[in-house]
């Protein structure tokens, strides 16, 4: 039996000390054309000091899906969340974190693990 197989696989990582962000939406992780997205996670490094909620989001183009990903993430405590929406770009794309109100304090990081849109084949 012969199947084409994604083969390269990139954790891309962004940490982002909430204070120096300049609007309350930041654009965290870039993603290639066809990238196939396995999973996001966000670490509370930090508690947020004034934003109290986040939203993960995809931004494709001119489209923007501010809850693509989760909402209304707690960033009161230290914790992890983790999304479960598996998808796909077919454009390039941009993972985007868009919180309640502009933080004025705390970190957190951002994980995207995803697949690049070359294959090989392979035979079992």
């Amino acid at each position: 039996m012969k199947q084409r197989v994604k083969n390269i696989y990139y954790l891309a990582k962004a940490q982002v000390t909430l204070k120096e962000l300049k609007s309350k939406i930041y654009e965290a992780v870039a993603l290639p054309a066809g990238a196939e997205i396995m999973s996001i996670d966000v670490e509370v490094l930090e508690p947020a000091v004034t934003a109290t909620k986040l939203d993960l989001g995809l931004k494709v183009g001119k489209d923007y899906s501010k809850e693509a990903f989760g909402n209304d993430l707690n960033l009161s405590a230290k914790a992890n969340h983790k999304s479960s929406v598996v998808t796909s770009t077919k454009l390039g794309g941009v993972v985007t974190l868009e919180f309640d109100q502009k933080p004025t304090g705390g970190e957190v990081v951002v994980r995207v693990a995803y697949f690049c849109p070359s294959e090989i084949l392979t035979e079992f």
